[in-house]
Formats: C-alpha cells, sequence, structure tokens
C-alpha cells in the first residue's frame, strides 16, 4: 500500500491508528488474493477430476475387452474439501418414506401413463426393436462390432477332407484366408487397445503430477502468505500495544497532575491556616508573659503590703501567702485525663484544657474558703493582717490559675502547630515527590515517543541471540553487518585452537610429572610392605601345632582324623544326654507319684490334727476351772503333768505333725 509509513515515522497515536488501519486492509488483500489463486486450483482440480474419470472410463472398457489385469485410479473430492456438503441431504440417507402430496402423485400418474404408451408403441414398432436387439440401436456396424463377429464356417467342412469337392477346396482356402486376416486384424486392434491404454495412463499420472506440482507451489505461497499475514498482524499488535502503553501513561500523568493540584490547594490552605494559628500564638504568649511579670511583680511587692511588721512575722506572713489548697494534684489529674482522652480519640468533641482548669477553680473554691476562714488564722495576727492576707493569697491563686490555663492553652496551639507543621511539610514532600512523578512519566514518554520499537525480519543463521526463552529479547542487541560477526568468529576459532594446543601440550606435561610421581608413590608403598613383613617373619612365634601342622605332609588325612575324633565325641556327648534324660524323667515319675500320695496324707493329718484340736480344748478347760477353785499354782503343776504326756503323745508317729505344737502351748500359757 502507497499510503503505509516507514516504522520509524510513526510517533504519534493517531499515525498508529492509521497504519493499523492500513495494515489490516494489506491483509485483506493477501488473503483476497491467496483465496482467488485457490479458487482457480479448485477449479484445475475439478476438470482434471472429470478428465481422468472420462480416461478411466475407457480405460475401464479396455481392460474389459483385453480382459487384461490391471486397475484404473479412482479419484474425486473429499468431504473435507466440500464441507458444505454436510448441509445435502442424499435420498439413501433418508430411512422414512418421502411424503407425495396431491399434485405429485397426479403428475407422477401422467409420467407412467405416458411410458406405458411409449413401451405400447415400442412393441408395436418390431423394426426399431429388431435395430436394438441386433445392431445395438445403430443402422451401421462399427470396427470394433466387426472383429467381435466371427466368420461363419461353412456347413461342408464338417465332413473329412477327402470328401471334400474342387469348389469346397476353395471355399475352405477362402474361409482360412478371411479366418487369418480377422485375427490380424484382432491382434492389430488389441496392440492400439494396449498402446491407447498405456497413453491414457501415461496421461492420468503427468496430470496428476504437474496438479501436484502445483498444489506445492499453492502450498509454499500459504506459508509465505501465512508469514506475512503473521508479520502484518505482529505489527498492528505492537502497534496497538504501544498505543495503549501510551494512553496508560497519559492516564497516568493525568491522575498526577490533578493529584498536584489538589495537594497544591490543600498546602496553600495548610500555610494560611498555620500562619492564622502562628499569629493567634503569639498573641496568646505575649499575654502569657504578661500574666508572668504580673505574678513575678504579686511577689516582690509583697513584703512591702506589711511595713508595720517585723521580718520573722513578715517571713511568716510569705509562708502562708505561699501556703495553697490540694489544688495541684487535681488540676494536674485533669490535665493527664484531657491528655489521654485526646491521645485515645483526637476526632471526638471534648471540653478544652482551659475550660478544664476553670473547672477545677471552681471546685476547690470551697477548699479556699475553708483556708481563709478565721479558724486557720495563727493567734499572733491581727484580722484586718489576716484579712489583707487572704485577699493577697487569693488574687495570687488566681493570677496562678490564669497562668496554668494560658500556659495549658499555649502548650496545646504548640502541639497542635506542631502537628499541623509536620503535615504541611508531609504535603511539600508529597508534592515534591508527585512533581518528580511526573516528570519521570514524561521522560517514559519522552524516551518511548523516541526509542520506536521496529520490526526487522532477518534471514536463518544471522541471528546471534541465545534463544533462551519462547520469545527472545532484544532489548541490548546491535544490528551489524554479517561479515563483522564471522571474521569475529574466525579470530575466535583460531585463537581458541592455539589456546587448546597449548594447553594440550601443558596437560601431557603435567600429566607424565604426575605419572612418575605417582610411580615413586607406589615403590616406596611396596617397599614399606615389604619391610612390615620381613619385620612380621621375624616376630612370629612358631607353637607346636604349627610345627605339627608344617611338618605334617598329608593334610587331608589329618582332616580326616579330626572329623572322625569329634564325630566320635558328638555320639559319646549324645548318650550322656540320653542317659540324664532317662534320670530325669525316673525322678519326674517318682515326684508325680508322690504328688499322687499327698491328698490321702493330708486326710489323715487333717482328722489327726482335729483329734489333737479336742484334746487341747478339754486340757484348757481343766486347767480353767483349776485356776478358779485352786489357784494359779496348782495349774502351772498340772500343767507340767500335762505337758509330758502331750510330748509323748506328739513323738509317735501318728501325732507328728508340726501345725498341732503351737496350739497347745499356747492354750497353755
Amino acid at each position: 500500500n502507497e499510503f503505509l509509513l516507514s516504522q520509524f515515522s510513526l510517533a504519534t497515536k493517531v499515525q498508529k491508528k492509521e497504519q493499523i488501519i492500513l495494515l489490516k486492509d494489506c491483509v485483506y488483500k493477501i488473503k483476497e488474493k491467496f483465496n482467488a489463486q485457490f479458487n482457480d486450483m479448485w477449479n484445475i482440480k475439478v476438470q482434471e477430476i472429470k478428465r481422468i474419470n472420462e480416461r478411466c472410463t475407457r480405460m475401464k472398457k479396455i481392460i474389459k475387452d483385453l480382459d487384461l489385469n490391471e486397475n484404473t485410479i479412482e479419484v474425486g473430492v473429499d468431504s473435507d474439501e466440500e464441507p458444505d456438503r454436510i448441509f445435502d441431504v442424499r435420498d439413501n440417507e433418508i430411512s422414512v418414506n418421502k411424503y407425495i402430496s396431491k399434485e405429485e402423485r397426479i403428475k407422477s400418474e401422467i409420467k407412467r401413463k405416458k411410458d406405458e404408451e411409449k413401451n405400447s408403441t415400442n412393441i408395436d414398432n418390431n423394426r426399431g426393436h429388431a435395430l436394438d436387439v441386433m445392431m445395438g440401436g445403430k443402422l451401421e456396424a462399427s470396427y470394433e462390432m466387426e472383429l467381435n463377429y466371427d466368420i461363419q464356417k461353412p456347413s461342408f467342412m464338417e465332413k473329412p477332407e477327402i470328401e471334400w469337392s474342387d469348389e469346397e477346396c476353395k471355399l475352405a482356402k477362402e474361409y482360412e484366408k478371411k479366418k487369418q486376416t480377422l485375427q490380424e486384424e484382432r491382434d492389430k486392434y488389441k496392440k492400439i487397445l494396449e498402446a491407447e491404454f498405456k497413453k491414457l495412463q501415461t496421461l492420468n499420472q503427468e496430470t496428476i503430477s504437474n496438479f501436484d506440482e502445483k498444489l506445492q507451489q499453492l502450498f509454499q505461497y500459504k506459508i509465505k502468505a501465512d508469514m506475512a499475514v503473521a508479520q502484518e498482524e505482529l505489527k498492528m499488535m505492537r502497534l496497538a500495544a504501544s498505543i495503549s502503553i501510551s494512553d496508560e501513561m497519559e492516564a497516568k500523568e493525568h491522575n498526577l497532575l490533578n493529584e498536584l493540584i489538589q495537594l497544591k490547594e490543600e498546602k496553600q490552605l495548610s500555610s494560611s491556616f498555620i500562619s492564622k494559628v502562628q499569629t493567634e500564638l503569639d498573641t496568646l504568649r505575649m499575654s502569657y508573659e504578661s500574666l508572668v511579670s504580673e505574678d513575678k511583680y504579686l511577689d516582690k511587692t509583697f513584703r512591702k503590703e506589711f511595713p508595720e511588721l517585723d521580718q520573722f512575722t513578715v517571713d511568716f506572713l510569705y509562708k502562708l501567702f505561699k501556703k495553697r489548697p490540694q489544688v495541684q494534684r487535681t488540676l494536674k489529674a485533669v490535665i493527664d485525663n484531657q491528655i489521654s482522652l485526646a491521645e485515645e480519640n483526637r476526632f471526638e468533641l471534648r471540653v478544652p484544657s482551659s475550660l478544664a482548669v476553670n473547672a477545677v477553680g471552681h471546685s476547690v473554691e470551697d477548699t479556699l474558703n475553708g483556708l481563709d476562714s478565721l479558724e486557720n488564722k495563727p493567734e499572733k495576727i491581727l484580722v484586718e493582717t489576716w484579712s489583707k492576707l487572704v485577699t493577697l493569697r487569693r488574687g495570687k491563686f488566681e493570677k496562678e490559675q490564669q497562668l496554668k490555663s494560658k500556659a495549658l492553652v499555649l502548650a496545646q496551639i504548640n502541639t497542635f502547630l506542631q502537628k499541623k507543621k509536620e503535615y504541611d511539610s508531609e504535603l511539600k514532600s508529597r508534592i515534591e515527590k508527585t512533581s518528580e512523578n511526573i516528570q519521570k512519566i514524561r521522560d517514559e514518554r519522552l524516551q518511548f515517543n523516541l526509542n520506536i520499537e521496529v520490526q526487522l525480519l532477518l534471514k536463518q543463521g544471522q541471528v546471534e541471540v541465545g534463544i533462551c526463552d519462547l520469545v527472545p529479547d532484544y532489548t541490548e542487541c546491535i544490528l551489524v553487518h554479517r561479515s563483522v560477526v564471522e571474521n569475529l568468529n574466525s579470530t575466535i576459532k583460531a585463537l581458541g585452537q592455539t589456546k587448546l594446543a597449548s594447553m594440550r601440550e601443558s596437560k601431557d606435561f603435567r600429566k607424565g610429572i604426575h605419572l612418575l610421581e605417582w610411580q615413586l608413590k607406589e615403590m616406596l608403598m611396596q617397599a614399606e610392605d615389604l619391610q612390615t613383613v620381613a619385620h612380621d617373619l621375624q616376630l612370629l612365634k612358631v607353637t607346636k601345632e604349627l610345627q605339627l601342622y608344617l611338618s605334617d605332609t598329608d593334610q587331608k588325612l589329618s582332616k580326616q582324623q579330626e572329623i572322625d575324633t569329634l564325630e566320635n565325641t558328638l555320639e559319646m556327648y549324645k548318650k550322656i544326654h540320653q542317659r540324664s534324660i532317662k534320670d530325669k524323667k525316673r525322678v519326674v515319675k517318682a515326684l508325680r507319684q508322690e504328688i499322687k500320695e499327698k491328698p490321702s496324707i493330708r486326710a489323715f493329718v487333717a482328722s489327726d490334727l482335729h483329734d489333737h484340736r479336742v484334746v487341747l480344748t478339754r486340757c484348757g478347760t481343766w486347767i480353767r476351772v483349776l485356776t478358779v477353785k485352786s489357784g494359779p499354782g496348782l495349774c502351772v503343776i498340772f500343767s507340767f503333768i500335762l505337758l509330758p504326756l502331750y510330748l509323748h503323745e506328739l513323738s509317735t508317729p501318728e501325732g507328728s505333725c508340726g501345725n498341732c505344737q503351737p496350739l497347745f502351748l499356747d492354750d497353755v500359757r
């Protein structure tokens, strides 16, 4: 397009938008041109398919006539090439009966009657019927039909040749001559058909190959067209992206300008407000200084108010003058409370500290009245002097309260002014930062407009940028001639080869040094091993077993003897083990027998124990009776009499159970 601008001339958004529209027109023309070529190729394909099918029809007839074992190609249009065919419905695809209207029925009936009339006329036309049957509906016989007809053989040739007459022999010769001529004609026609078949086959192959070449050219053109379309679309995308970035920068700059205007207005209001507050603060400070001077003047003139009194009394009165009620703590608590409330919620409506101080002053009025009463007057002070002191002290107290109120208000105004100044400085820094951002955005816009992104088409092999990502980064690339890169590469290769040769030489030399060092270490280690072996041989103690082992020539025989000895020892241990098992079983059997006898012994002992307990009970009863009647002495004598008898009874086999003895002795005691 002649209206297209160079990529280096695109600076404004209007030019870029116009360039995008022109590029879209170029893309449309490229696609339109390709579609035209594609339609031409489609028409060529349809024509060639039609010609090939006609040739194939002729080839099939030749194959049928010559009875050849050949196949013909089947060409056609694929459904993918004609996607509109999917909307076409064929009769064989419909499974239900077609609906026939009344008008169609009438038309079909009329057509059927016409066909019947035509058939009836054909039946009456014997000449036409005979022509169709005998000559294929043609008045002249074709050359092919004549070759298909065989010459009728004479009837006399069925007889033997001996019976033929001279005229029949001539007729037979003529028949053979005609037959030979017909066969020659058939052979000639066959060769003509074969040559025609090969020619048609060659034409089909040439047609297909020529069409494939044209199709390949169209495919190459399609690749180039797609490449051109992709390049132009990429240009449009880059231009659209640059327009979007430019709009974004403009919007950002516009927002920053609006913000700067708002900040400047706010800064102006803040500066005017700070100047007003500063003026009020100066006025308040002057009033505070005047109050301070008045308070100091009251302190200085106090002693002059009592010239008639002595120095000691004046000092005492000055102490009373300085005496104050407990309002300081109350005032401090109120101020701290106000400060804490201000820190907790700076935006809550609250009473100013001056009003709080005044409230404290009213709250301590009663305390002052009590302090100024005559009850607190010293004895040596006159009433007039006391009244004058009270008046001066109350005036002094009021001045102090005013000073404190002014000081508190002054402190709050100073704090407020300091915060406003901090906010004003913050606004100033924000204005400076916003101005810097605006300048930065403008510089970026200028750099963006000057640093134009240009799209270049480079041939393969001329790009020296490493492709590490999906899209290479060309931000730090330099466009140079290919010869510069090739010369530099050749120089680098030559220097690299020289360096590699020197490195190989150094490597081989060092390899030889390392090999000699390794061989030396190996020899030193071998010498150390040999010295260790010699020392071990010198310190080796040859025992009697070792001497026998060394002196014994037949090692297998000695090993067999050791094996036999061990087997004999094992057999002996097995016999001893079997004997010990039998002894253990015998002991176990005796113990089991003893366990079986224990229940009967236990029953006998239990019955004997019962008898002994009965006897013991009787003896205890006798002893208690004797103790009651005769005293403890007779009881002891009786126990000495019964004890030997009981011991004798226990010594018998029937009373040998040890369980009954403690019972008897306890009862005796």
